[in-house]
């Protein structure tokens, strides 16, 4: 694969794919939750959605004609498992292996999340992300993905964004399961991050990282950071991190900063301490806020 720098768009499927109940799909807790009473987040629904499910390769066309070389989307789980374990879905193997040969066929690189907040509706009932069993079948679902998609796929993401989902689902309560309760937001959240990690057991070479500290305290941070830190030595893993936190971009090599949608600066570690990194991060992050020439 050409080195190259990815410039895409990204979507998730069931913000965008619509067609609810074909091509084998099983209910998920988005599903039911937005044709509920209980929809406080937006009166609508993602039953068709913007189509894309029937429109793949008008949408992937247009982006491509956009200059754009890379696309992110999410696998349904629903699509590929209906019930969350058991049967799997040729329909849905189907489907994705459509529209991952669609982004070749653009020249577009396929960036894979392999799961955006839809989980099997059956799975929710019995506790969704706070109960164990849930890790264990996602691991068998991500294996199915590995196997049918691994060929053509080289970026996965394994879980997004953990800690806004459990901050809207128990923090804020207005995710399904719709509830206000910090003990099992914590529970649910281990279990997503026991989730990951099985994923990558699995040694990938590209690890995408979303906020992996977000909702840890200090030691389950700095336990994660540096098995992170192990897998890019030991295994030759490359590690493409997004943080708000000084202290988790002291663990990496290099450290660019984004303000508003431009690369404001950029940091090397080479032969530095994470103490002297820190603080060099530090240094920027505090010109973040103004103009450089704001401070002169």
């Amino acid at each position: 694969m050409d080195k190259k720098f990815l410039w895409g768009s990204a979507t998730a499927a069931y913000q965008c794919e619509g067609a609810w109940k074909e091509g084998g799909k099983g209910m998920s807790n988005w599903d039911t939750f937005c044709h509920s009473e209980k929809n406080n987040v937006n009166p609508v629904t993602g039953d068709v959605a913007n189509d894309h499910y029937h429109r793949y390769e008008e949408d992937i066309r247009m982006l491509a004609e956009g200059n754009q070389n890379a696309y992110r989307f999410s696998i349904a789980w629903t699509r590929i498992i209906p019930n969350g374990v058991g049967k799997v879905s040729r329909e849905g193997i189907d489907f994705y292996n459509r529209v991952i040969d669609t982004c070749r066929k653009y020249n577009v690189e396929p960036l894979v999340t392999l799961y955006h907040y839809d989980l099997p509706q059956p799975m929710f009932e019995q506790g969704g992300w706070e109960n164990r069993a849930t890790v264990d079948a996602y691991e068998e679902y991500v294996k199915v993905c590995f196997k049918e998609f691994g060929d053509k796929v080289n970026y996965w993401a394994t879980i997004n964004e953990p800690n806004y989902e459990t901050l809207c689902c128990y923090g804020f309560g207005n995710y399904p399961p719709n509830v206000k309760n910090l003990e099992r937001r914590w529970k649910a959240m281990y279990h997503l991050m026991l989730a990951s990690a099985r994923a990558i057991i699995t040694e990938p070479k590209l690890i995408l990282a979303d906020e992996p500290t977000g909702a840890l305290d200090s030691k389950s941070s700095k336990m994660l950071l540096e098995k992170i830190s192990y897998l890019n030595i030991k295994n030759m893993a490359t590690i493409l991190m997004v943080t708000h936190d000084a202290f988790t971009a002291s663990y990496a090599s290099r450290v660019i900063f984004i303000k508003d949608g431009r690369i404001f600066n950029e940091l090397l570690r080479e032969g530095r301490n994470r103490k002297e990194f820190f603080d060099d991060i530090m240094d920027v992050v505090t010109m973040l806020g103004g103009e450089l020439n704001d401070a002169f």
